[in-house]
């Protein structure tokens, strides 16, 4: 079951039904069903959510019955991320097995995470190589030199 904590510590399950779908698109217009039988509306999609961060945050409001101002003030980049990547699990785990539709979206979930996971340790090695090209100690001896005054 697709699942994310926010930054309050609040677990929010995200699962959908037939029921949650029609909140979804009456909420959004974007309708999971035409997206697996038009994959240019699935296309669209991705693309939309890639380029406006707000739209995962509709979509959860939908799901959860909550505003989605309300999920999003409770949001910083690592919940965006989780409730992102949950959402994903969410839609594919809407379609049942065997779907091309569930797979092609597991399938998407997994490299999205894994390109994260990669340009989270990359990031990780430039930040710890700009740290160690600092030279502190002629920072703090700079900081303490008596000032001229």
């Amino acid at each position: 079951m697709a699942q994310y904590r926010d930054m309050n510590g609040v677990q929010h399950v995200v699962q959908i039904n037939m029921k949650v779908r029609r909140r979804i698109r009456e909420a959004t217009e974007w309708d999971l069903l035409e997206m697996a039988h038009n994959p240019q509306v699935l296309t669209g999609f991705l693309d939309a959510i890639k380029l406006d961060d707000s739209i995962v945050y509709d979509i959860l409001g939908a799901i959860e019955q909550l505003e989605p101002t309300a999920i999003e003030e409770a949001a910083d980049g690592t919940t965006h991320e989780k409730a992102s990547a949950a959402l994903m699990e969410a839609i594919a785990d809407f379609f049942p097995e065997g779907s091309p539709m569930k797979n092609g979206l597991q399938d998407l979930l997994a490299t999205v995470l894994e390109v994260q996971e990669t340009a989270r340790r990359a990031i990780s090695e430039q930040v710890k190589a700009a740290v160690e090209a600092l030279d502190i100690s002629s920072m703090a001896s700079s900081a303490a030199a008596p000032m001229n005054g």
